[in-house]
């Protein structure tokens, strides 16, 4: 839906609950947000439980 509006969009699947609130999980994220050129102005949303918001709103609010 939101491609033809000409909205580029990218998925991640991260590892399940608190497993994924690890340092290794956001290199992971920070290397793969590197490979896509993320720039200031693109967005990260996380979709999932508590853990996934965590991991998510951390990686947004340090990546570059």
């Amino acid at each position: 839906m939101l491609e033809g509006e000409g909205v580029r969009r990218a998925l991640r699947v991260l590892p399940d609950r608190d497993s994924s609130k690890t340092l290794s999980v956001a290199e992971e994220c920070f290397r793969w947000l590197n490979d896509l050129a993320l720039t200031r102005s693109d967005a990260i949303v996380g979709i999932g439980g508590g853990a996934l918001t965590d991991i998510a709103g951390f990686i947004a609010g340090t990546y570059l």
